[in-house]
């Protein structure tokens, strides 16, 4: 079986250009006629940043990029601990409910007798 090789859209050389241009990944998608994941996937295989500026109006580089994916994962963590920890909450409450039904005290209550009693006769 023959594998018939893609045609790309546009080569690395048309992509650095006007990557190192400033351009966005969305501009550039737009100027090479693709859309905007192939640029993406492109720069990501090139092993490039993305050129966006931040808040403040500057380009972010590699550190504050590190800096702010630490910040995201550790802001995740924090909120899955939360979120854990009511679950764990949520659990008992409902465990508590299910408890204080009478049909399950009274289910326990004839349990528990008929074990003491099976363990009195051995």
């Amino acid at each position: 079986m023959e594998y018939i090789k893609r045609k790309l859209k546009f080569t690395d050389d048309e992509f650095l250009e006007y990557y190192n241009q400033g351009l966005s990944d969305g501009n550039i998608g737009i100027i090479l006629k693709c859309v905007k994941s192939n640029v993406r996937y492109r720069r990501a295989k090139l092993n490039l940043i993305a050129n966006f500026k931040n808040f403040i109006g500057e380009r972010n580089n590699k550190e504050e990029i590190k800096k702010g994916e630490e910040r995201r994962r550790k802001h995740n963590k924090e909120y899955y601990q939360i979120l854990e920890v009511k679950e764990k909450e949520k659990r008992k409450k409902q465990n508590k409910e299910y408890e204080q039904r009478p049909e399950i005290k009274e289910r326990r209550r004839k349990y528990k007798k008929e074990y003491y009693q099976n363990k009195k006769l051995k």
